[in-house]
């Protein structure tokens, strides 16, 4: 008798670690973005992107981008950023913390639109006996865009958002 109540205990324990389980996952499904296919030219930029809007042109401003990164050293990888129309880099960005959960990111937005945030840039090989690429490493010109919690703040849109 004593026997079924330690498994009847230890079935109840593991259902309620189990349920915080559910409940973290939850959170963290409602956190991240919806994700989907896409096309663009990958040399230089990679097969990662995040769309940033930017409302109103600022000499800099400051977004955060969640994401699920798997790959060792997130912060030791290039992020790039190109302007609205994928037509051509901005090159005063500063990654401000990078990790496997999310990118604080400031950049330069001379215009208002959306803003093509690449993670995981690299150039690939030409032809199948080529060496895979390598990343891009992290260098960044120097740049004084002040206090970033002063910033305005660009927001990560979700696919598929409605045009106005």
């Amino acid at each position: 008798m004593q026997n079924k109540w330690i498994w009847f205990g230890l079935a109840l324990s593991l259902l309620v670690g189990l349920g915080g389980i559910g409940a973290d996952a939850v959170s963290l499904r409602q956190e991240m973005p919806p994700y989907r296919f896409g096309s663009w030219e990958i040399d230089g930029r990679g097969q990662h992107r995040a769309v940033v809007h930017v409302a109103e042109p600022a000499s800099a401003v400051a977004v955060s981008v969640p994401w699920r990164r798997r790959d060792p050293f997130p912060d030791s990888k290039k992020i790039v950023v190109y302007a609205p129309g994928d037509r051509e880099e901005i090159t005063r960005v500063r990654p401000l913390e990078i990790n496997a959960a999310r990118g604080e990111v400031v950049f330069a937005a001379p215009e208002a639109g959306d803003y093509y945030l690449y993670y995981l840039p690299f150039i690939q090989g030409k032809n199948w006996s080529d060496e895979p690429g390598e990343y891009f490493k992290p260098e960044y010109p120097a740049w004084d865009f002040g206090d970033p919690s002063r910033l305005p703040r660009a927001e990560v849109i979700p696919p598929f958002r409605p045009k106005a």
